[in-house]
């Protein structure tokens, strides 16, 4: 048998490393946040649905313009864990108002309320209920009357926050 001297290097393994000392440690995070941000993104990837909570949460708490659209792809993936969804449609509500150009962003989710999806319509709906967010005031009354109990009740959440 040959012996060799390579060592074995699994690089998602390595960022899942990384991951977990900037969750351990916030300081850390926000000393690295430029090389710390797209880390927690790529590891998004990788990481199993607790991990991904971790990571939503964290992100959520400073990288408010890069989280923005890899959150709308997690909430807007029906092939997502539900929870993971729902989370990220919570997160998108969290930071929108604080984005620079949420606009594109809000019109999307608009589209999405008229998504032949239920889960999508929810989702989108979670999402959009930000207080200030008058522009979905109409299209959110409109989902009172959606055919989908959880619809309704996303739309009733969201409305009661702008």
């Amino acid at each position: 048998m040959t012996q060799t001297n390579i060592i074995q290097f699994n690089p998602i393994d390595r960022v899942l490393n990384k991951v977990d000392k900037f969750l351990e440690s916030k300081e850390l995070f926000f000393e690295d946040r430029e090389s710390a941000i797209p880390l927690l993104l790529t590891a998004l990837k990788y990481a199993d649905n607790a991990l991904k909570q971790k990571i939503i949460l964290l992100l959520g708490s400073s990288a408010k313009q890069e989280i923005a659209w890899p959150l709308y792809k997690m909430l807007s993936d029906p092939l997502e864990n539900e929870e993971i969804r729902y989370i990220a449609a919570i997160q998108l509500r969290v930071i929108s108002p604080t984005l620079k150009d949420a606009q594109s962003l809000i019109d999307r989710l608009l589209q999405d309320l008229e998504n032949k999806d239920p889960e999508m319509r929810m989702y989108a709906a979670s999402a959009l209920g930000w207080n200030g967010n008058f522009q979905a005031a109409i299209p959110l009354i409109a989902l009172l009357f959606d055919s989908d109990m959880d619809v309704m009740q996303a739309a009733v959440n969201s409305l009661t926050d702008l």
